[in-house]
């Protein structure tokens, strides 16, 4: 009888440790697929960020296919370089000048010859940086998105025509 007993312990106590190392070994495993979820979905969400900025961009550059009807402009409310998209609205002038500020892409209607005011703008899309260079044929851009561990951006070109 003792023998019995003292083999009884012993099954219990590797069946516990069994047991405790399969439920370790599931929380690494949960853990491990929580992390690769979640870089996962930010890389996913930086990319359609980035998509959308691009396409806005392209989409309001396709409305105003106007000769001469996109430039790059300066403004002193706003730091940094302005896409700007001259378009006529019930027969008068209007600009619309797209720009970041504070970590948005955003874009304001103003009337011809007027300055943008940041703060009561659209907000399109978060993005970290927005550059511009304009030549005579046309204007590139990048819109760049900066997350925790890299850098993405997307280039784009619109023609003058």
């Amino acid at each position: 009888m003792r023998k019995r007993k003292g083999r009884a312990s012993t099954e219990l106590i590797l069946a516990m440790v069994l047991l405790i190392l399969f439920s370790a070994a599931t929380l690494t495993l949960v853990s491990i697929g929580t992390d690769v979820y979640t870089s996962t979905t930010r890389v996913s969400d930086a990319n359609s960020s980035l998509r959308v900025a691009a396409s806005y961009i392209y989409t309001r550059a396709r409305q105003s296919m106007e000769a001469g009807a996109i430039r790059v402009a300066v403004y002193d409310s706003i730091d940094g370089d302005c896409l700007v998209m001259r378009q006529s609205i019930e027969g008068a002038p209007y600009e619309t000048v797209i720009f970041i500020h504070e970590g948005f892409l955003k874009e304001a209607l103003i009337p011809m010859g007027g300055q943008p005011e940041p703060d009561s703008s659209f907000e399109i899309v978060e993005l970290s940086g927005f550059m511009l260079e304009e030549d005579d044929s046309g204007i590139q851009f990048n819109v760049i998105l900066e997350t925790d561990k890299q850098n993405s951006a997307i280039e784009g070109y619109l023609s003058k025509l």
